[in-house]
């Protein structure tokens, strides 16, 4: 998918911008085949049309600090990322931090109870090994066991 340019806009504002009218832009648009964008077209693009057709701007193309470039530029950034959220690009950071929060919560959860299971599993037992291979597996089932719940978190998105 081509990246939408920056400096997007309306023809109106075009026009209005480098001193034509609406309908002698709408024409240079339609004969230079000018791209349209979601919300208007490339400020750029149709400069260069209207080079390419030989027609003279009346006013400067709006240049680096111009207020009204700026203007433009937010606003065009403001709707690419509406339309970045709108296909699922993008994702509310409280939600994120919500999940995390969970899974943190299941994680302490599941590690303060190892001490409860793993008692009786290991009261009475003298071999280091056994008892160290028991500890060794249940923290590995404590692990296995988070890890699909923040599989199961990520997959519900």
């Amino acid at each position: 998918m081509t990246e939408q340019p920056k400096d997007i806009m309306k023809p109106t504002e075009i026009a209005e911008l480098i001193g034509v009218s609406y309908r002698s832009l709408a024409q240079t648009i339609r004969r230079q085949g000018v791209k349209k964008y979601e919300g208007g077209y490339s400020l750029a693009d149709v400069q260069a049309a209207k080079f390419r057709a030989g027609q003279k701007i009346s006013r400067a193309p709006l240049a680096e600090g111009d207020p009204r470039l700026e203007k433009v530029l937010l606003e065009n950034e403001l709707l690419q990322i509406k339309i970045d959220e709108a296909n699922g690009r993008l994702i509310d950071a409280e939600s994120i931090a919500q999940d995390w929060q969970r899974v943190g919560t299941a994680i302490k959860n599941d590690l303060l109870a190892l001490p409860q299971s793993l008692a009786p599993r290991v009261a009475g037992k003298t071999d280091l090994a056994e008892i160290a291979a028991t500890i060794d597996s249940a923290v590995r089932d404590a692990l296995r066991h988070l890890a699909d719940k923040v599989k199961e978190n990520v997959h519900e998105k």
